[in-house]
């Protein structure tokens, strides 16, 4: 029994509270909500867990079991109230594990949540790998030969290499670049796109992008990435070409 039902029933006997009566009154054992829980694989030999927040908890405390069976489960670690994740490293190719958390706090605690479980990945799983964001991505400027625009991709492609083999990754994305420097060209990497084209790309998977590249007295120039529809004329009294691209998408 625990610590607050007793002090609860001593309470009701000291007021003169009757069973019948005591029947009557909603009551819960734990003073704090059961957070929810989730678990996935994550990389080699990994599984990430993340759990929702209960108000009023000081920590977490996230308990693993390779059965499942009650009474299997053993403290695997305990977390300050802010944290909502944590990263199982160390584990085998196909290994599942069964995990569960409670909430708590400074003289309670939660009943534990649902049992979760999660398998890592067998050996020679191949990952699906985006490189995603703007032409930190894509790799610079415009003007930059689109064989050779690779920004950081050159150099991940090179660790993934020293570290798996290249039949383990496989880049995706619906834009291509790099040729000559890379292997898998595959990104979603979009020149001048602004942070809240990014989020809208990953909510939506798809935002509105209009590309305006500049010719201006036989010289090739950027112009803000925006929705320009009128011709414009630069300092020359040069045309200024503008070239429209359809809307951009992850896949």
């Amino acid at each position: 029994m625990s610590k607050l039902l007793l002090v609860f029933l001593l309470a009701m006997h000291t007021a003169g509270v009757t069973p019948a009566l005591a029947s009557l009154i909603p009551f819960s054992s734990f003073a704090l909500a059961t957070p929810s829980i989730e678990a996935k694989p994550s990389l080699v030999g990994a599984i990430t867990i993340k759990w929702s927040a209960v108000q009023n908890a000081s920590g977490y405390v996230l308990e693993k079991s390779t059965t499942g069976a009650e009474g299997s489960f053993t403290a695997l670690k305990s977390f300050a109230a802010s944290e909502r994740s944590f990263r199982h490293t160390g584990l085998y190719y196909n290994q599942k594990f069964y995990y569960r958390i409670k909430a708590t706090g400074s003289n309670e605690e939660s009943a534990y949540s649902p049992v979760v479980s999660a398998t890592t990945h067998k050996q020679g799983h191949e990952f699906k790998i985006m490189p995603l964001g703007d032409s930190n991505t894509e790799g610079d400027s415009s003007w930059i030969p689109t064989d050779v625009k690779t920004a950081y991709r050159d150099r991940l492609e090179e660790l993934l290499d020293a570290a798996i083999t290249s039949s383990q990754y496989d880049f995706v994305g619906s834009e291509k670049s790099g040729s000559s420097l890379l292997v898998d060209t595959d990104h979603a990497g979009f020149g001048g796109a602004r942070d809240e084209d990014i989020v809208k790309l990953l909510r939506d998977g798809v935002f509105p992008f209009t590309e305006t590249l500049m010719t201006c007295a036989g010289r090739a120039e950027d112009l803000t990435w925006t929705s320009i529809t009128q011709t414009l004329s630069c300092s020359t009294s040069a045309q200024i070409k503008l070239t429209a691209q359809p809307e951009r998408r992850m896949t």
